[in-house]
């Protein structure tokens, strides 16, 4: 990955709810299915925001 890229490589990124029903159990990759943690975290009668944070997955040696 030494150029910039359109497309997200999933197995390096990941994301958790941080706001509002906050996730603080696991983080969730991307492109993986959220019918079974989403669920029932989306009254339809509120005006609040989610957030979310993104974790990417970075390799470093120290040399």
């Amino acid at each position: 990955y030494e150029y910039p890229s359109p497309i997200i490589p999933k197995e390096r990124w990941r994301y958790q709810m941080v706001n509002m029903y906050p996730d603080s159990g696991q983080c969730h990759p991307v492109g993986r299915s959220v019918m079974r943690w989403e669920a029932g975290k989306n009254p339809p009668n509120t005006r609040k925001n989610y957030g979310y944070l993104m974790w990417r997955k970075r390799n470093c040696v120290f040399l």
